[in-house]
């Protein structure tokens, strides 16, 4: 994520996948259009800075309210180590969208309620919030549809105690306002002018240990990214054109756990949903309560196993 996020990279998998698919079936009638090959210009909007300072410096936070301290899974007695494990399963793609369609969701959306339902079943005596933080891509919001540059941010859904009691279709409906709010515009471009002030702080900070500190406080601290009790992640059904026939599966794997907590990366390929389940422990509690969630609703939901987080470890240059 340093370097791209998500629907930055999908541009590149594409590319690599029809040369790989072309080198190993030469005789593949492979229909390019929507894939960049080599050689072609790129976009203009691909080359620059998504937004100038200038586009952002006035942006004011009219939606954006700070989600504050959240439940961790692992203040609970069900939690007994840090080992970072990841479960996968797939759904059928037909019967996943129609059980969206039926709560008022998308994939992303129909995720988050479900991992909520799911904490207050093992725990129905917390009340505290539980704060989800739902991935977007800030591209449409910053008019910028090519960039390849880092530009995911979360919107924190803050599921207070409250909701316990909202039938699956009510929550969904009330997160989905909490994204429409937050997927303004105005809310996109102080998110985005906020990041941009916070890279000009590290930029100004010579020490890579005080950088580091920094960016922990950031990302661990009250409110940051990792400081969620969950993290959903889902770019969007995987357009792969020509591609499609010579892909079976799709999951994605990040180092990037709440502390204490989980995220769930979600994609699709070859008529199926592909979620993969990554914690910050190693029990199987969770991910069995969650995919037992989706059984009750008609679903049939096919284990793949699971095995140790596998993601590099990155070390950063010395200046």
């Amino acid at each position: 994520h340093s370097i791209t996020d998500g629907a930055g990279r999908a541009p590149l998998t594409r590319s690599v996948l029809y040369y790989y698919v072309q080198n190993r079936y030469p005789y593949a009638d492979l229909d390019p259009e929507g894939i960049y090959l080599a050689g072609t210009e790129s976009f203009v909007d691909e080359r620059s800075v998504p937004v100038t300072w200038d586009d952002v410096k006035d942006a004011e936070p009219t939606y954006y309210e700070a989600p504050g301290k959240a439940f961790r899974l692992s203040e609970k007695d069900i939690v007994k180590d840090n080992i970072e494990t990841e479960y996968r399963f797939m759904v059928d793609e037909k019967e996943f969208i129609k059980l969206n369609k039926s709560q008022d969701a998308s994939p992303s959306i129909l995720v988050s309620a479900l991992l909520a339902e799911m904490t207050w079943k093992l725990h129905p005596e917390i009340d505290e919030n539980i704060v989800i933080n739902l991935c977007m891509n800030m591209r449409p919001g910053l008019s910028n549809r090519h960039s390849h540059l880092p530009l995911f941010t979360t919107i924190p859904l803050t599921c207070r105690p409250s909701l316990k009691e909202f039938a699956l279709d009510m929550l969904c409906t009330s997160m989905r306002g909490m994204v429409i709010l937050q997927s303004e515009p105005e809310n996109v471009r102080y998110i985005y002018k906020q990041m941009l002030q916070t890279f000009e702080q590290l930029h100004e900070i010579p020490d890579i240990k005080d950088r580091m500190e920094l960016t922990a406080k950031g990302m661990y601290g009250e409110g940051g990214l990792l400081a969620s009790t969950f993290i959903t992640s889902y770019v969007g059904r995987s357009d792969l054109g020509c591609l499609s026939p010579y892909v079976k599966a799709m999951f994605t794997t990040v180092d990037a756990i709440p502390d204490g907590g989980v995220i769930i990366e979600i994609t699709s390929a070859d008529g199926k949903f592909f979620f993969t389940f990554m914690q910050d422990f190693s029990t199987d509690v969770y991910v069995r309560t969650f995919t037992d969630l989706i059984r009750e609703r008609g679903l049939t939901v096919s284990m793949l196993g699971s095995r140790p987080i596998l993601a590099p470890k990155v070390k950063l240059p010395k200046l």
